[in-house]
């Protein structure tokens, strides 16, 4: 015999009075306001101040409820900048009326014929004008998956507290920009919810605003290593648009292979994220840069495969193994000397260019005290092995984030709280460096730490927490998702 599903009954955890509910939802504003928080905020951080907040709104026992009230404010802006055609609307089949409902299911969800016996033809009509991808389903594993795919940027669901619960940790890692409004009964059938507090967030919009899609941010990127674009950044510091000599041709070919362009997608997503642009607003001198950033990594690895005496990376031959190893040496040099003759050209004022400079002097110096300690012998004791790695590894990420931040802050002319930032972001390097490294030796199998997977999680939470301090909302977020996506 199936058992059948309870009657739907009111859920403790959601206010049933539509004041009360306006009040939590203003104190959660107002709090996200006084205390300026940034999204992503951690779990403990939203249960610290949603407690606040159900105080404050003269309903102590409604904590749950305030938690996802204040993920919505945090979100709020975020979401509002995310074109309508760029998110995803979830709603729960539990409120169909089951005796009228004409729809059928098929693997992905409830195909809502919108015959108007309940709320979800209603509010997938309207989600659908706005430009919403919308779904009736029971979990949002789809979701997650058009969001890892690039098909969506955000999402707005219904749901239970219950699955809310089991949602918000992934959604958090991820760093998912989201809205929720919880059931206002619970149970699995004819359900109901506050039909005025959902129109109000799926119109959250802020049309003026420039928005950029993290697979656009990547494919710009891409863009700039192809043979042709390279040949026309390096004219724009003064020499011939082709290259002068096969050396120099071998060394286009080779920045412009298949690679991950992490430096110059830091570089430039936090120059993005700071000064609120379009991508097509970002200018030249900002390019080169991204560019020198690359010349730089390029250099280190060519370096660092004769150093290890590896003969092939990620699938492909090391330079010195197609060519030979003084081929490489010099290859790498000249790596070198074009980032730097890059930054020399790049355009800026000289103050701006010497700040550029500096920092690339210090990574550059950094990295080779790192490597010469490996290469007079990796330390048996795990401190004199994070310093390693920090010092070898940790250098790159920095000086991309630091010069995405000095050309923001020249472009945009803000300086107010840069030093805070700059100093936040080399935290978050330092941490990332270091896990990045231990990654990778797990991975190799050859680590020579006491604990690596309990190192790896204790510097994976150390960029998270470097990353509290970090005050725009669209640099965290884009710093918190590179994290999981360098560390998977």
């Amino acid at each position: 015999m199936i058992e059948q599903p309870k009657c739907p009954c009111p859920d403790a955890r959601v206010p049933q009075d539509a004041t009360c509910r306006a009040a939590v939802v203003r104190a959660a504003q107002e709090r996200v306001s006084c205390a300026q928080l940034v999204v992503p905020l951690s779990l403990d951080a939203l249960r610290e101040h949603a407690s606040a907040i159900a105080c404050d709104a003269a309903v102590p026992d409604a904590v749950d409820y305030a938690m996802v009230m204040l993920h919505n404010a945090a979100w709020s802006d975020e979401i509002a900048k995310i074109p309508f055609e760029r998110r995803m609307f979830l709603l729960p089949p539990c409120l169909r009326d089951q005796a009228r409902c004409k729809a059928e299911a098929d693997e992905f969800g409830l195909l809502c014929v919108q015959c108007g016996a309940c709320p979800i033809g209603e509010f997938s009509a309207m989600s659908e004008e706005l430009g919403y991808t919308t779904m009736v389903a029971d979990n949002a594993s789809v979701a997650k998956e058009l969001i890892r795919d690039g098909a969506v940027d955000a999402v707005v669901g219904v749901s239970c507290m219950e699955t809310l619960e089991k949602m918000f940790p992934e959604l958090n890692v991820e760093a998912v920009p989201s809205l929720a409004l919880p059931l206002l009964r619970c149970g699995c059938r004819e359900t109901t919810l506050d039909t005025n507090a959902l129109r109000d967030l799926l119109k959250i919009c802020s049309p003026q605003t420039a928005y950029v899609t993290p697979q656009a941010l990547r494919d710009y990127v891409k863009e700039f290593f192809t043979p042709e674009v390279l040949e026309k950044c390096m004219a724009l510091t003064g020499r011939a648009e082709a290259p002068e000599s096969a050396t120099e041709k071998m060394v286009l070919d080779y920045l412009a292979e298949d690679g991950k362009r992490w430096r110059p997608l830091l570089m430039l997503a936090t120059y993005q994220a700071l000064c609120g642009c379009s991508l097509d607003a970002i200018p030249d001198r900002v390019r080169r840069l991204a560019v020198a950033v690359e010349c730089f990594h390029k250099a280190s690895i060519i370096h660092d495969d004769i150093e290890d005496g590896d003969l092939v990376r990620n699938g492909y031959e090391t330079l010195h193994a197609r060519t030979s190893v003084a081929m490489a040496i010099n290859a790498g040099d000249l790596l070198l000397g074009e980032g730097y003759r890059l930054i020399a050209g790049c355009g800026y004022e000289p103050a701006v260019v010497q700040e550029i400079l500096a920092c690339a002097a210090d990574g550059h110096r950094q990295l080779c005290l790192g490597q010469g300690a490996e290469l007079i012998g990796r330390p048996a004791d795990d401190a004199a092995i994070i310093e390693i790695f920090c010092r070898k590894t940790s250098p790159a990420f920095a000086v991309a984030l630091q010069w995405g931040v000095l050309c923001a802050a020249a472009d945009s002319g803000v300086s107010v709280g840069i030093g805070a930032l700059q100093a936040a972001l080399v935290a978050y390097s330092d941490a990332l460096g270091i896990a990045y490294q231990i990654h990778d030796d797990i991975a190799d199998k050859d680590s020579q730490l006491t604990d690596p997977a309990a190192l790896l999680e204790e510097y994976r939470a150390k960029t998270l927490t470097a990353l509290e301090f970090v005050e725009c909302a669209a640099l965290k977020i884009f710093l918190t998702r590179f994290t999981r996506r360098v560390l998977e």
